[in-house]
């Protein structure tokens, strides 16, 4: 509960729509070093933030057997959580399009990819 009530997630606002660029890339290679150069632009308090939390899930990860949390679950849990979509400010947006999520699904899939791609790449990202 207290990551979803920060004012920004822990990857800011200002970095989603680089990390979901990253995200698209169709090289693994490229993505996963994108991805450790943008970790590295990170303010210092959410890089060391989300490096001690990903260590935390990956440690959750090797007890998988008996908690049942795969990368792909942790990734489903906490991606939306870690890396949300900025609100839209801008005043021309329709409310009812807004309200329907077009885009959420698209977004979620790409938020659960960055997360998954930086826990089995934790290793390469982070040292």
């Amino acid at each position: 509960m207290f990551l979803r009530e920060l004012p920004e997630p822990v990857i800011p606002f200002n970095f989603f729509d680089k990390f979901i660029a990253a995200c698209k890339l169709s090289s693994e290679k490229e993505r996963v070093t994108t991805m450790k150069g943008l970790v590295k632009v990170l303010p210092r308090a959410n890089s060391d933030t989300l490096k001690y939390l990903l260590e935390h899930f990956r440690r959750v990860v090797e007890h998988s057997h008996q908690n049942r949390m795969l990368v792909q679950n942790i990734a489903i849990v906490f991606g939306p959580t870690l890396l949300l979509k900025p609100p839209d400010t801008n005043p021309n947006t329709d409310p009812m399009a807004a309200a329907s999520g077009g885009h959420m699904a698209v977004y979620m899939v790409y938020q659960n990819q960055i997360i998954d791609t930086m826990l089995t790449e934790y290793l390469t990202i982070f040292h």
